[in-house]
């Protein structure tokens, strides 16, 4: 990953298992686009819903469609996701298909961030034995050691490890019993505290947030990360008020990360700093 060109985000982040949901913007008008942006956003508008391209054919033909697909599921909408599941499955079928998109991702964790997320996410929801192989390869590469620093964060291992966690989510939704073993070990032992967090959270999930889940993590999670068990999850379909309540009984049991109760001022107007006069500790210069 080292030296390579990142390019930005095409479109936002992709929160779910499938991973390949943006989100349509609001009705623009029928001008010719003016920035990137704009033109992602007429493309979402004016492109055909519900038409996925096909994940099908072999050798290059295959490698297309691939590359098609992603490119389709990179602007598909919610309302989508069910149309992208089923070609995504039908794709699983067909090993060139598999390894059309596998190609796609190895290219795009070079290149571009977003592409390689939603190639990831389709290998995972595809659940194939070739592809639980190249997912447990790829989490296993080593994180960039140098590069680009951020306030402390090295920028290029923080993206690996994002992508490694999504390869995370595929393997765990895999299922197999190689597949759990696998992610039960890097809950504990991989590097990234993004991947760990993110294999205890899709091991729960694929388990069904069961208690019995949370014992076979146990033992694997580091001690001081144990709090990652109780994490709260907010789920399709559930209220604030019903997350809200999830939240008040977590920070109920762990009182320590409650957020510090708010400061009131008591009286008189507040100064925000930059609307204070100006004062300078040296005189003006003189005139001349």
């Amino acid at each position: 990953m080292q030296g390579s060109t990142w390019r930005a985000p095409r479109i936002g982040a992709l929160a779910a298992l499938l991973g390949i949901v943006g989100t349509a913007g609001a009705a623009e008008p029928t001008t010719a686009p003016t920035s990137p942006t704009r033109g992602i956003t007429t493309g979402i508008i004016q492109r055909e819903l519900h038409r996925p391209p096909a994940l099908v054919g072999s050798g290059d033909l295959a490698r297309q469609a691939a590359r098609s697909f992603i490119s389709w599921a990179s602007l598909s909408t919610a309302d989508e996701r069910e149309d992208a599941r089923r070609e995504i499955l039908a794709g699983a079928a067909n090993p060139d298909i598999v390894r059309g998109i596998i190609a796609e991702a190895r290219e795009a964790n070079q290149t571009d961030h977003s592409r390689a997320l939603v190639s990831l996410a389709i290998l995972g929801e595809m659940r194939t034995e070739e592809g639980e192989r190249y997912l447990r390869d790829f989490i296993n590469e080593p994180l960039p050691t140098k590069g680009t620093v951020v306030e402390g964060d090295l920028i290029e291992a923080t993206a690996m490890a994002s992508l490694q966690a999504k390869a995370v989510d595929g393997l765990a939704f895999r299922g197999t019993r190689e597949a759990d073993a696998e992610v039960l070990r890097l809950a504990g032992a991989h590097p990234s505290i993004i991947v760990r967090a993110e294999a205890i959270s899709a091991y729960l999930w694929n388990h069904g947030d069961t208690d019995a889940a949370r014992e076979a993590l146990r033992p694997s999670v580091r001690k001081n990360e144990q709090i990652l068990l109780e994490r709260v999850r907010h789920v399709s379909g559930e209220s604030a008020e019903q997350f809200n309540r999830k939240l008040e009984a977590f920070t109920r049991a762990h009182p320590e990360l409650a957020p510090p109760p708010p400061e009131y001022r008591k009286s008189g107007p507040v100064v925000a700093p930059e609307q204070s006069p100006n004062r300078f500790s040296e005189p003006p210069p003189v005139a001349r």
